[in-house]
């Protein structure tokens, strides 16, 4: 029987997401619809969750790596009865180096309600 047990591990991962061909315009949401509203044209009404663009956000890059390592030990003692003594480490090492966000502007109407009681004619924008 064996009387010293040791075991380790590394491991690796690494990832880089990205996406093309996002346009660069504003991206306008409707929280709320403004269709039936007063002096708003029919061509400008929309309904609730209504949205001009879903792709104005870029990932130029997004790099995640990490290193992991760990080493286990299990030492089997006799004496006054049987024991194991059992220790070990872990280490890892991770980095994310981050560009990501909105190319311009995005901008929420809420249609006939106010914001910290305050809205235009039409509501808060």
């Amino acid at each position: 029987m064996p009387r010293l047990l040791a075991s380790g591990r590394v491991g690796y991962t690494y990832s880089n997401l990205h996406n093309e061909n996002v346009r660069n315009v504003p991206r306008y949401g409707f929280d709320f619809s403004n269709i039936g509203l007063l002096d708003v044209p029919s061509s400008l009404q929309r309904v609730t969750g209504f949205t001009t663009d879903t792709n104005n956000y870029e990932y130029v890059q997004d790099r995640l790596s990490r290193l992991a390592t760990q080493v286990d030990a299990s030492w089997f003692v006799t004496g006054w009865g049987e024991h194991v003594l059992k220790a070990g480490v872990q280490a890892d090492w991770t980095s994310d180096d981050v560009d990501k966000g909105q190319k311009r502007n995005v901008v929420t109407f809420a249609w006939n309600r106010a914001l910290q009681s305050k809205r235009g004619p039409y509501g808060y924008y």
